[in-house]
């Protein structure tokens, strides 16, 4: 019967531990912990279930801009940490990558980049300006998916337009069906240009943002590397920016970094989710 009873005891212990972890791995209370713990200023608390989260996979804009938003609260705060603003850029970045339209994403992105200039202007290091590639820049400023939907549109209007052309008898509409369909197929080529560089760049790269004060840049064999940007040369990619990675190699990774491409150790990184990864 004593038997009997401690493996009743030893069972309901197991459940309820069980059912313990299982809640504090739920993603909704996760993300409702990381709120309060926000709220009440517990930062470490925070990041630590937010960080559970990207662990678990979670991807949501407002999961990302949160764990920004602790990341910059600590950096901020008298527990700050290495990092911090860099991580703190990240997760803004990450957000507007999964929410295009989030202004507030937007402002505290811009608000960290300009703290992050700041400290470094004041431990004296100098301000480090990279122009983006043109070609990815231009392609980032539409989605795949809004890409695509333009071209689709376009081929809708030279259809309208060929038809115009095709079947009209009066001489104005025969007119306005040649330019539109003249225009229609010039959007439909930019259009369609743009949705297949997205995707090229979609396939091939991953973005990711320093989170470290400053990434060492190397080359393929491991030596220091000095980049130059107009008349400003650097061996490091600094707090914040934002680079592409294009290439693995164990634990370094080939980044590209405006029009600039260099060798960094992958755990000076964080990854960044897009819609759909």
């Amino acid at each position: 019967m004593r038997r009997l009873v401690v493996g009743l005891i030893a069972t309901l212990l197991a459940l309820l531990a069980t059912t313990s972890v299982n809640a504090a791995t739920n993603p909704d209370q996760l993300f409702t912990r990381s709120i309060k713990a926000l709220e009440s200023g517990a930062h470490d608390d925070a990041i630590g279930s937010l960080e559970l989260l990207a662990d678990q996979g979670v991807t949501h804009p407002d999961v990302s801009f949160n764990r920004g938003t602790a990341y910059l609260y600590r950096a901020m705060s008298n527990n700050a940490q290495p990092g911090d603003l860099g991580q703190a850029a990240a997760g803004f970045e990450e957000a507007l990558l999964l929410r295009p339209s989030d202004d507030g994403a937007e402002r505290a992105l811009e608000g960290t980049r300009k703290e992050i200039a700041r400290r470094r202007a004041r431990a004296g290091g100098e301000p480090v300006v990279v122009n983006p590639k043109l070609g990815r820049a231009a392609v980032n400023l539409l989605s795949a998916d809004a890409w695509a939907i333009a071209a689709a549109a376009s081929s809708l209007l030279l259809a309208l337009g060929l038809g115009l052309r095709r079947f009209s008898t009066i001489a104005s509409r025969q007119l306005a069906g040649s330019i539109m369909a003249g225009m229609s197929c010039l959007m439909l080529a930019l259009f369609a240009g743009g949705a297949g560089l997205r995707e090229y760049y979609d396939s091939t790269s991953t973005p990711a943002t320093v989170v470290v004060p400053n990434a060492r840049t190397m080359d393929e064999a491991g030596a220091p590397l000095t980049l130059r940007e107009g008349d400003t040369e650097f061996s490091s990619a600094p707090e914040g920016a934002r680079v592409d990675i294009v290439e693995r190699q164990g634990r370094r990774v080939r980044i590209e970094w405006g029009s600039l491409s260099a060798w960094v150790a992958g755990s000076q990184l964080r990854e960044l989710k897009r819609p759909g990864g």
